[in-house]
């Protein structure tokens, strides 16, 4: 136990989560009393099946949702005044990305944030390029969102995120919809930018390739948080959460 502690002690947590419960409106539970903490620099996989509370847990760390028990990020709360200070340091990317593209043009969507929070036009135009570059996109600025592919359209809201120039991204299914190609270059990607990352998915694959920590969730609560080839390749323990074991990890 000591060492548990001193180990946290030593750690500079980006997240921390103490029992977070939340309901939905029509009163069935979506998060069962989850306590979590992610470091700076790590990049941490939300697992579970449907209905687990992957999504919702993540909506709470931007302050679109708000339960009970205590949540900060960056020491802050993600709600009331504390979102300005957020705004700035955590990324959020949701899983369509539609809801996150709205404007004529590639270039406008991505200077949406550094607008919004009053950066000088050089250096917004500066952050856009930036941005797109990264993703794989650059010299797209002028193309209309809405003519993009599935694959496109994920790599544009990432640099809408991006833009912003984050230290923590909170991702709900980055692969989701992708054909292989597209899935391969969201994966390259992500592996390359040095933030925090905290990934809701399905894809366990993907999850072996970018994140070193898995953290399981089912009904609403926390089930297993540990090594991710360690979690994944137990049988038993997918099987008891409606998972399997990845493929690349089959005998």
């Amino acid at each position: 136990m000591k060492g548990r502690e001193e180990e946290r002690a030593g750690r500079q947590d980006q997240v921390r989560v103490e029992g977070l419960t939340y309901a939905y409106p029509d009163g069935t539970p979506a998060l069962r009393g989850v306590d979590l903490t992610i470091a700076r620099g790590e990049s941490v996989a939300l697992i579970g099946p449907n209905g687990a509370g992957k999504s919702t847990l993540l909506l709470h760390l931007n302050g679109i949702l708000q339960g009970r028990g205590d949540v900060a990020v960056f020491g802050v709360s993600p709600s009331g005044r504390g979102m300005k200070t957020l705004r700035r340091k955590v990324g959020f990317v949701f899983q369509n990305p539609d809801d996150q593209l709205f404007l004529l043009r590639v270039g406008d969507d991505v200077a949406f944030g550094p607008q919004n929070i009053g950066l000088p036009a050089e250096e917004v135009a500066a952050r856009v390029t930036r941005a797109l570059v990264a993703v794989g996109m650059g010299g797209m600025a002028e193309r209309a969102p809405h003519h993009l592919s599935t694959g496109q359209k994920k790599r544009v809201a990432l640099a809408t995120v991006l833009a912003m120039d984050p230290e923590l991204l909170l991702l709900d299914e980055p692969s989701s919809g992708l054909d292989p190609r597209g899935r391969r270059a969201v994966i390259r990607i992500l592996a390359a930018l040095p933030l925090t990352k905290l990934i809701a998915t399905h894809d366990l694959e993907l999850v072996l390739e970018l994140c070193p920590r898995s953290v399981l969730l089912d009904a609403g609560r926390v089930v297993a948080d540990g090594p991710s080839r360690a979690l994944l390749s137990d049988g038993a323990l997918m099987e008891a959460h409606g998972l399997e074991v990845p493929g690349s990890m089959r005998g």
